[in-house]
């Protein structure tokens, strides 16, 4: 399957949350989680409801899903897991 969207276009779509892109966007936090929902970066869990470490908890402040992922972007990218 041939991916559509090129890296440059998918890495804009997955720092375009304010959060993310006033703090460097997606080549600052190419070690954080995706989004399985929306693709977009997403946050570490803090601990209040599962840590990162121990259960890989992330929470997205873009359409607010929370839940275990496993997928970074760096992975995601090397992969080229984006939709297309």
């Amino acid at each position: 399957m041939i991916n559509r969207m090129g890296v440059a276009e998918y890495k804009r779509h997955a720092g375009s949350h304010h959060w993310i892109a006033n703090n460097g966007g997606a080549d600052k936090h190419i070690e954080h989680p995706i989004c399985p929902r929306c693709e977009k970066i997403a946050l570490r869990g803090n601990g209040r409801k599962g840590s990162w470490e121990k259960d890989r908890i992330a929470c997205c402040p873009s359409c607010g899903w929370h839940g275990k992922t496993t997928t970074r972007l760096n992975e995601y990218l090397q992969n080229q897991m984006y939709r297309s």
